[in-house]
């Protein structure tokens, strides 16, 4: 099933968003006249010394105050930005203001006035509009920030369900966090009841962080997931996250007859599903997963499944396994080329998520040149991850392997696979042979002068920083100076009166750029922020681009965030989470 919430109802939200609001102000402050604080025992947290800030903390501090000031006539959706960005400013050095920032910022946004889309209709948040998208990302700092997560807690268990949705999984992790594993299973099981299928992602991520000696919890959560499986008949194929990773990810900390009933109904839901997709008379499909070491589908969902979960069953119940084995020479097949199948999407390697699959799911049998230019993609970006493989071994051989890369992708033709992936050896290269990230930077350098402005804004971004890190100071600001005359460009393109980008500025490939030129301007000294701040044109994009220069100076960092056009030929977007 997939993600859904209905339409928010106005005043209701209204009232819920200002609640939440109230909650969050410091403790230090006298207690409200709030439903959720009638009756809590308010104590008078020790006034602290203010920290003593250096002179470019300072000047960070000078700026965000002139980005507030600017921020008063601004229209409610990019004032709410600047106030939401000012607030991470203000985190390390003034945590009261940070916290009145947010609170400010999120009623901001309950005056942005737009036609969008109720959330059910929006595969992300960002694509229905500022104030949806802008209100989740304000609650999610809220829920890091705030040392009240009971108070958010009560807020979340009486706002709309679409509030709870959206930030399950932020406040899981907060749980999570906190070692407070009771609260994060109660959440676990609410988010189940509510959302009507089983969170796999977020019990995934609870079981990992249980400690040994619950492992009655680990079976526990398991085997909710497993009766979910089994109640709602239309998990039908797989996905990234599905009973059937769970079992890959935990099948050897799990009593093996739960893991093999496990197994015993993905089965028999994959022929189920081939059944059902036999009568519907539809295309036929392939159904398996894309990932670094190669590609594995078959002509139905039980082979793949058999395919995938073979691995177990071979260590639970070697008989079973050659019986199953016998059935299928294409599962045969695949198993010889990867005898220990390809990995799950919840496979972890050293604490860090792993990037072994790339795809997973049923295609259309497609036999077109769209199909056969999706599978030479699949094998070019086995090839750039071999490469990336070597360079952290030897980058001499990895930069001569790029050299041989085509110059154009079979999917994306704005995509130059050879400059990519010579910025990423230098990349690796910068800190253990700067020979080899110079000359991996000047053959990028090379391919990226004829491209478009948006493709030259992508390639060329990190460039800066790293002729930086190589003590190149001198290339350094000559890289930024053509960036910044490249924002100006895209900003010719986002501002064009006859058609212009009608996304929310903060999406404007121009304005993500000026975002990144300014957040490594601070690094320069002299520090050429102040002239890049006053050339843009655009007053509402000046006041937020000095929130990210001021951020810089006060070490709260710079977010990235998405790029979305809107112009009449229709949608382009490229999403950061």
């Amino acid at each position: 099933m997939q993600f859904s919430a209905s339409p928010w109802r106005g005043a209701s939200r209204l009232v819920a968003l200002a609640v939440l609001c109230a909650t969050c102000v410091a403790t230090a402050q006298a207690p409200a006249k709030n439903p959720l604080l009638i009756g809590a025992k308010v104590e008078s947290s020790p006034k602290l010394s203010p920290p003593k800030l250096t002179a470019q903390q300072k000047l960070g501090l000078k700026q965000l105050q002139v980005a507030q000031s600017e921020a008063a006539t601004l229209q409610p959706d990019m004032r709410a930005f600047v106030l939401w960005q000012a607030s991470r400013g203000y985190e390390k050095v003034d945590p009261p203001q940070s916290n009145s920032l947010l609170k400010e910022a999120l009623t901001a946004t309950q005056a942005i006035k737009s036609p969008e889309e109720s959330l059910k209709e929006c595969a992300e948040p960002a694509f229905c509009g500022p104030r949806h998208w802008l209100q989740e990302q304000i609650l999610r700092d809220m829920i890091r920030q705030s040392k009240q997560s009971a108070l958010i807690e009560q807020f979340l268990e009486t706002s709309e369900p679409e509030f709870r949705q959206l930030l399950s999984s932020q406040l899981l992790e907060r749980y999570i966090e906190e070692k407070d594993f009771d609260r994060a299973h109660d959440l676990l099981n609410q988010v189940a009841d509510e959302q009507g299928y089983f969170p796999y992602g977020d019990a995934t991520r609870l079981i990992e962080a249980l400690p040994p000696e619950r492992e009655g919890d680990r079976q526990a959560i398991f085997s909710q997931a497993l009766d979910s499986f089994t109640q709602h008949q239309q998990e039908l194929y797989p996905g990234w996250d599905d009973l059937a990773t769970m079992v890959l990810r935990f099948w050897q900390d799990l009593p093996a007859p739960l893991v093999l009933q496990a197994i015993d109904q993905i089965l028999e839901r994959a022929k189920d599903a081939d059944e059902v997709h036999r009568n519907s008379g539809e295309q036929a499909l392939r159904v398996g997963m894309s990932a670094k070491k190669g590609d594995a589908y078959f002509d139905s969902a039980y082979q793949f499944r058999v395919f995938q979960l073979m691995p177990v069953l071979e260590q639970l119940d070697q008989t079973r396994a050659e019986s199953l084995l016998r059935e299928s020479s294409d599962v045969r097949a695949a198993l010889e080329r990867y005898p220990h199948g390809l990995g799950s999407p919840s496979t972890r390697s050293g604490g860090q998520e792993s990037p072994e699959i790339r795809s997973i799911g049923a295609v259309g049998r497609d036999y077109s040149p769209e199909a056969a230019a999706e599978q030479a993609n699949s094998e070019l970006a086995r090839q750039q991850d071999r490469i990336l493989s070597e360079a952290q071994k030897n980058p001499k051989q990895a930069l001569s392997a790029a050299l041989g890369l085509p110059l154009t992708n079979p999917v994306l033709p704005e995509y130059n696979p050879r400059a990519s992936i010579l910025k990423a050896i230098a990349r690796i290269a910068v800190n253990r042979n700067a020979t080899v990230a110079r000359a991996a930077l000047q053959e990028m350098r090379k391919l990226v002068d004829p491209m478009p402005a948006r493709s030259q804004a992508q390639m060329l971004e990190d460039l800066p920083d790293l002729y930086l890190r190589l003590g190149d100071e001198e290339d350094a600001r000559k890289t930024l100076d053509q960036l910044v005359a490249v924002a100006a460009r895209l900003y010719q393109t986002d501002a064009d009166l006859s058609d212009p980008n009608q996304a929310f500025k903060v999406w404007w490939p121009s304005s993500n750029l000026w975002w990144r030129c300014l957040a490594f301007a601070e690094k320069l000294n002299p520090s050429p922020a102040d002239q890049i701040i006053e050339e843009i044109q655009d007053d509402e994009i000046k006041a937020f681009e000095r929130v990210a220069f001021a951020n810089s100076l006060l070490g709260a960092g710079t977010a990235r965030f998405s790029i979305i056009e809107k112009h009449k030929h229709g949608v382009t977007a490229f999403m950061r989470q």
